[in-house]
């Protein structure tokens, strides 16, 4: 038995090592889209969206080309420096030190996820993810260009001795439940419902009902949530998007719709200080009122409109 563990460890690492597990993640991507429609078919047949689901499949083809091209590249060689010239300890392939390479990739990802949604110039970035009006698998893989680049917490795990391989089969494991999370199909989980960001748990980070707003921010484990206060059950489905509809079909609009909200911020701001508090304040800040709760009463209203 403990020969077949290595050994499938092993195979797991050569995969890592020659690029291949990111294939199997693409192709195990790709097959739970087709299983998810083929199940609509059979159980909703008039709840999927098709053009919001290629709408999706479009903003993560960009983001994978872009990543694929050059900022996968910059990260890679960013987390080799810190490894290679800080990191702290060496992580051994045991499986206590697996489990440890779990949980620090796990909070990793609740702080920025965190991030993202509280810091204005990150939320420009994550913008993106939450830009679609549904949820579903191809909901999963909307990202912003720029990638982990846009996420400063994993760049903690090359501190903590995690080498690239180690990352990378973490991240994978991980990311299959993080795709399966984004699913309408499943409803409560049982007793999994107690630690585990099950698909119920996710539906509500993408609700724009007050309550679920800036909620659920883990990826694998609720525990982060339920420790640091965002932890929030289901009750009614969420209505999904953002809590002002971008309406729009078009991937690249997609892309840089954040970004360009940003800008426009920091444009119509008169004082250089309110400029730079548009970076580092929540999404939901402005600066005439130099509060965040009053934009964010207004914009509630706005989404729920029909339209």
């Amino acid at each position: 038995m403990q020969e077949d563990a290595v050994g499938v460890l092993n195979f797991i690492y050569s995969l890592a090592e020659t690029g291949e597990l990111f294939t199997v993640l693409l192709f195990t991507y790709l097959s739970m889209i087709a299983i998810e429609r083929l199940l609509y078919i059979w159980l909703k047949p008039k709840e999927y969206n098709d053009k919001d689901g290629l709408y999706s499949m479009g903003v993560s083809t960009l983001t994978s080309i872009s990543q694929s091209l050059i900022f996968a590249a910059l990260f890679v060689a960013i987390y080799i420096f810190v490894y290679e010239n800080f990191r702290l300890f060496d992580m051994p392939n045991l499986w206590w030190a697996w489990v440890v390479i779990f949980l620090l990739h796990d909070f990793a990802y609740y702080v920025d996820h965190y991030i993202s949604h509280r810091v204005g110039f990150f939320w420009a970035f994550h913008h993106v993810h939450h830009s679609s009006n549904e949820i579903n698998i191809t909901t999963a893989a909307r990202g912003f260009l720029l990638g982990q680049l846009a996420q400063p917490a994993y760049f903690l795990l090359p501190l903590m001795g995690v080498d690239l391989i180690q990352l990378a089969i973490v991240a994978f494991f991980k990311n299959l439940w993080g795709i399966f999370n984004h699913t309408r199909l499943v409803n409560k989980m049982g007793v999994l419902e107690q630690f585990l960001c099950t698909p119920s748990v996710h539906r509500v980070h993408h609700g724009t009902q007050t309550k679920y707003i800036d909620k659920n921010y883990g990826q694998v484990l609720s525990v982060w949530d339920k420790i640091f206060g965002t932890f929030k059950t289901e009750e009614e489905e969420p209505k999904y998007g953002l809590v002002t509809p971008l309406n729009t079909y078009n991937p690249i609009v997609a892309q840089f719709a954040g970004i360009k909200g940003l800008a426009l911020k920091i444009k119509r701001a008169e004082k250089l200080s309110d400029k730079i508090k548009y970076l580092y304040k929540p999404p939901g800040w402005d600066h005439i009122s130099q509060s965040e709760q009053s934009r964010y009463s207004e914009t509630v209203q706005q989404a729920s409109k029909p339209g």
